[in-house]
């Protein structure tokens, strides 16, 4: 097992994940990066970007 993962990590991400589900969009390479500078601009990751516009 990696040094940077252990059965501990596991655990915690499976309870995590329990009650995630993936969404999946598509779009061009070039709305990709403006997506991703507007989630830089504000300091979040482009999933919460996305979700802090949605909802």
């Amino acid at each position: 097992m990696s040094k940077y993962y252990d059965e501990k990590q596991a655990k915690r991400y499976k309870k995590y994940m329990e009650n995630k589900v993936m969404v999946t969009i598509r779009m061009t390479e070039e709305e990709r990066n403006i997506l991703n500078k507007k989630a830089d601009a504000e300091g979040k990751s482009v999933n919460q970007y996305i979700l802090d516009k949605c909802l």
